[in-house]
């Protein structure tokens, strides 16, 4: 991944915003509130069911409540990310970079997190039900409450019976 510089991140922020809102005018994505500060942005309560977000920088986004269900965000960088409370069943986030990201009580069922880097990430009460972790980073990682059906580990073992 090219280092980002300031301009860069403000450049990307505002093209990624300009596009989200042309896509909602085509009426293709509803956005409830697009909140742009210094350098990041926020939407309030989105549906980006299905969008393409691969192979970006969405560092310190706040998505939280979002639906993000069958996302693209493969080798996306989500550091320091608020995905909390967001649904993300289905979502490809194949080697994302979640570091720090707060995935509270997320629903990422089904959801691909193989190789995906989830270091530090606070993942307290997100279901992982048929999620798979394969190669995935969890070091110290807040998995409290997390739930696990189904799920396949970073060693690739399958963990947790029914629910």
């Amino acid at each position: 991944m090219t280092p980002l510089t300031s301009d860069s991140i403000k450049q990307s922020i505002q093209e990624k915003a300009t596009q989200l809102l042309q896509e909602y005018a085509k009426g293709k994505r509803t956005f409830t509130r697009v909140v742009m500060q210094g350098t990041g942005f926020q939407i309030i309560a989105p549906n980006l069911e299905r969008a393409n977000f691969s192979k970006i920088s969405l560092m310190d986004i706040v998505l939280s409540k979002a639906n993000l269900k069958q996302v693209n965000f493969g080798f996306t960088r989500l550091k320091w990310a608020d995905l909390s409370e967001s649904n993300l069943e289905g979502a490809n986030l194949y080697y994302a970079d979640l570091n720090k990201a707060n995935l509270y009580r997320a629903n990422l069922s089904h959801a691909c997190l193989e190789g995906a880097n989830l270091s530090e990430a606070k993942l307290v009460g997100t279901d992982l039900s048929g999620a798979n972790l394969t190669g995935a980073d969890l070091s110290q990682a807040d998995l409290t409450d997390a739930i696990f059906c189904k799920t396949t580990m970073p060693d690739g073992t399958v963990w947790g019976g029914s629910r």
